[in-house]
């Protein structure tokens, strides 16, 4: 809770959380796959180090990128951020 609701706050005094919905994010990452994934692969392993549950960013790349694709992507996220904390 000490790192999540600083994290909230700031997002959302910056004004980014009007920005995360899912067409948002689906648009952003099919027009820059790269630096559209870095993000979420960057948070997740940040995550994984503040022992944020890897469910929750399961769940955020599925209701973003549908079931396949999403558990795709966070099965490499999280084979990275094991690597990272390794």
């Amino acid at each position: 809770m000490v790192f999540l609701l600083p994290l909230f706050a700031a997002f959302e005094l910056s004004g980014f959380r009007a920005h995360f919905d899912p067409g948002f994010l689906q648009q952003t990452i099919r027009d820059h796959p790269a630096s559209g994934l870095l993000p979420f692969v960057l948070g997740f392993a940040l995550g994984n180090l503040v022992q944020i549950p890897g469910r929750v960013f399961l769940a955020a790349a599925v209701l973003t990128l549908g079931q396949l694709w999403g558990g795709m992507v966070t099965y490499i996220a999280a084979c990275i951020s094991c690597i990272v904390t390794f």
